[in-house]
């Protein structure tokens, strides 16, 4: 069992990134899920068309994290995720230091770093709830940003810090999704959700009453409902069993699998050595290191090799 040196209790959230009834969904799988109508589902609100979106699918069962699904192929150059010399400032502190990185459609990368390393603020950027002080990204080739509603439109956001709606269930969390991102047959999906994290026998509790790690499992299960195109999931292991680690663990390789493009912050080495396919080693805000872990961990671990990174560039420096 891997153990996380975090240990804040504050109530997270997901975040959807969208106003209501904006953007548009693109994915390419269809739901695997029973098509069922409730008196919720009105055509304008839920099952509403939004041209190019696909139903969203179950989560994947029964695998292992990395390398039971094959990386989708993309036919398109642009597919996939790329951050060209992303910087954020406060003041006259940087704390993201001109971040370059890529991640294809299909894949899992990890972004791995010590506390105050700007994984976070990262995060928020690609969000599209903090705007870059300078630098780009783009999703499948369009640019990213506050303003960038349609791709904002196709993100789903586990942020590190935030508040779900204490007075809301974990049910009318996800009801209150899928009329943001216009979800068709939600509701079956939405169980499912709840069911694979544990959480089906807290349908109808108040997020208040839940412990820190049913939050961040609640806050996942957001995330995941519309079926986003780009998945960003700060810290979501913190606070969270092993049992809950390896659940996430599995929706997370799923949503790749289906061609999304998932990027995960964490300080677990382990649990990152087993998801994803490529790694990224940050400090203060820049890139020291990228690539699979197995090439980063040679004939040794990849916390190892972080620790070496980490040591030679501190030695560098001085």
């Amino acid at each position: 069992m891997v153990t996380s040196v975090r240990g804040r209790g504050d109530i997270q959230v997901c975040s959807t990134t969208l106003p209501a009834g904006v953007g548009r969904v693109q994915v390419s799988a269809r739901t695997t899920y029973a098509e069922r109508r409730s008196p919720l589902d009105s055509a304008s609100v839920v099952d509403r068309p939004v041209a190019g979106r696909g139903s969203p699918v179950a989560p994947a069962v029964d695998r292992p994290h990395r390398g039971a699904y094959p990386a989708q192929p993309s036919s398109e150059p642009a597919a996939g995720l790329a951050l060209a010399n992303l910087t954020r400032t406060f003041g006259t502190r940087t704390v993201v230091n001109g971040l370059t990185l890529t991640a294809g459609a299909g894949q899992v990368a990890g972004l791995l770093g010590p506390n105050g390393c700007g994984k976070s603020t990262t995060m928020k950027m690609l969000g599209g709830v903090l705007a870059a002080t300078s630098g780009t990204f783009t999703l499948d080739g369009a640019p990213g940003g506050v303003g960038a509603l349609g791709v904002k439109a196709r993100t789903g956001f586990i942020p590190d810090v935030g508040g779900l709606f204490p007075r809301l269930s974990a049910w009318e969390h996800l009801e209150l999704c899928a009329r943001l991102f216009a979800v068709p047959n939600w509701r079956m999906r939405g169980a499912g959700l709840l069911a694979d994290l544990d959480l089906d026998g807290a349908t109808h509790e108040r997020a208040g009453e839940f412990s820190h790690g049913m939050s961040r499992k609640l806050s996942a299960a957001i995330a995941l409902l519309p079926g986003p195109g780009l998945l960003l999931a700060d810290e979501p292991f913190d606070g969270v069993d092993q049992a809950g680690i390896d659940s996430l663990c599995t929706l997370f390789s799923g949503a790749a699998a289906r061609g999304a493009v998932v990027l995960v912050s964490t300080h677990l080495l382990g649990v990152a050595e087993s998801l994803c396919d490529q790694v990224h080693l940050v400090k203060a805000g820049s890139v020291l290191a990228a690539g699979t872990p197995a090439d980063l961990a040679g004939s040794g671990s990849l916390a190892g090799a972080y620790q070496r990174v980490l040591s030679a560039r501190q030695h560098a420096g001085r």
